[in-house]
């Protein structure tokens, strides 16, 4: 049975829509994205291999790995620079639906 409280302060499961404005716009997201330090800065660097990256970003971000159209279509080389087109992937899976409502 659900429970049943008084606090609306009580966790939901359920995405409102300032939730998923705050993920694409707010500053967390994309603070942690492009952190000089973060995951990928050091996975751009250790890995040479474009669809390597594009495998790891997938499986960082969303528990699985791209598929071959996805694989294809992430293209870092697009960016100014590999990172930058990291940062951009990762970016775009946080903010996707299959990130927003994965429950």
């Amino acid at each position: 049975p659900k429970r049943q409280s008084a606090c609306e302060c009580e966790r939901t499961s359920n995405v409102s829509l300032a939730h998923a404005l705050n993920l694409i716009n707010g500053a967390l997201v994309g603070e942690a994205v492009q952190a000089p330090d973060n995951r990928l800065a050091k996975l751009v660097e250790a890995e040479p291999q474009d669809g390597k990256v594009v495998e790891e970003i997938y499986l960082a971000c969303l528990a699985r790995p791209p598929t071959a159209q996805e694989l294809t279509t992430a293209k870092l080389s697009a960016a100014p620079s590999r990172l930058e087109g990291a940062q951009d992937l990762a970016w775009a899976l946080l903010n996707s639906p299959a990130f927003l409502f994965n429950r």
